[in-house]
């Protein structure tokens, strides 16, 4: 028996102890097959199992991305869950010319402190490693609190030599610039991955208007303001109906494409969005319907509609000018069609720095 095939066994016997005797980590038919892999490995960690579809539509977009754009031909993917579960027995299946992407999103900063958290750990766990992190927002707020956990992400950022930062929105990226500094050519501003999601197709008929507000921390607008705008609509008959794209249950990422496409012929039914959440803008751009859209408190809506003001059918107010005047002037302007011609040279930017 060769030494590889000896240390695989020492390797896999180690792991599998562990993961029997604690009966927690999901990921083994994962690490399984990473074992079998000669060359370099393509690892997307942290993944969500969570109910928030805009992430999980940010994780198909992701791997549509590296297949057809970086020809990328096995993805490994490992959860959050599985990563918490499992890490240490995680970092023996990466080698030091393995590549490690990170998902994009706006869980970076003091919002969503738990979720960044993670980010750190990966980021020391695998320092050595190539390290995407595709585009995120980051957001610290003005504190002593924000200043100091804007600090450690700052050294955290720095200490990962092999580090490249997607920014989805432009005061990210001025935050990368200004704030956390080191080598900042390897800051980049790009669109937020679902901008690259083609693989929707609808024939739905446009019946109604779908409302998709926040209800967390993260929300601007004031629900009375909402509702007296909608009660006016529906006494004059227009059809209203409410949604989210935060389901109260875990997504698996076995069903993750079906619940996805359930949740995209949601809005292709829709003859207008009114959201603040920063996916259904997006939703509604790559299904043609027409968006009123309005910020959020990291200011993350705005900053990602920037890359869609090409799009005419998507309108992203401040909340001030939110009124039925504004609703019914959206309602004429009818449906449209998603094209992302205008955005291919961020994705060639974005293949020429991971391949």
């Amino acid at each position: 028996m060769n030494k590889k095939l000896k240390d695989m066994q020492k390797i896999v016997g180690k792991y599998m102890r562990r993961a029997i005797l604690r009966c927690r980590f999901w990921g083994l038919d994962v690490l399984l097959k990473m074992l079998h892999e000669n060359g370099r490995k393509y690892i997307l960690i942290d993944t969500p199992v969570h109910g928030n579809l805009g992430d999980h539509a940010i994780i198909l977009a992701q791997k549509m991305f590296l297949k057809e754009e970086c020809g990328v031909r096995r993805i490994y993917e490992l959860t959050q869950k599985e990563y918490l579960a499992g890490k240490a027995e995680i970092g023996l299946f990466v080698k030091k010319n393995d590549v490690l992407f990170i998902p994009g999103g706006g869980f970076i900063g003091t919002l969503w402190e738990e979720e960044e958290n993670i980010i750190l750990q990966i980021l020391e766990q695998f320092s050595d490693n190539r390290i995407i992190i595709f585009p995120q927002t980051v957001y610290f707020e003005d504190s002593g609190h924000g200043r100091r956990e804007a600090e450690k992400f700052g050294v955290a950022v720095k200490k990962a030599a092999h580090l490249y930062f997607f920014a989805r929105d432009w005061r990210s990226y001025r935050f990368l610039l200004d704030k956390v500094g080191g080598n900042i050519e390897k800051y980049f501003y790009v669109p937020d991955m679902v901008t690259y999601n083609h693989f929707h197709k609808s024939s739905k008929k446009r019946k109604y208007i779908l409302i998709c507000f926040r209800k967390d921390k993260e929300k601007i607008l004031k629900n009375q303001l909402i509702q007296a705008v909608i009660e006016k609509l529906e006494k004059e008959g227009f059809p209203v109906i409410y949604t989210d794209t935060v389901l109260e249950r875990q997504v698996a990422r076995v069903i993750r494409r079906h619940v996805i496409k359930g949740k995209l012929d949601e809005f292709a039914s829709a003859r207008l969005v009114i959201t603040d959440r920063l996916h259904g803008m997006l939703f509604a751009a790559i299904t043609g319907t027409a968006c009123l859209a309005l910020d959020n408190v990291s200011r993350k809506v705005s900053g990602t509609y920037q890359w869609l003001t090409y799009l005419g059918y998507i309108r992203c107010v401040e909340e001030t000018i939110f009124d039925e005047a504004l609703v019914r002037e959206m309602l004429l302007m009818g449906s449209g069609v998603y094209k992302n011609q205008p955005l291919q040279k961020y994705y060639h930017l974005m293949r020429d720095v991971i391949i």
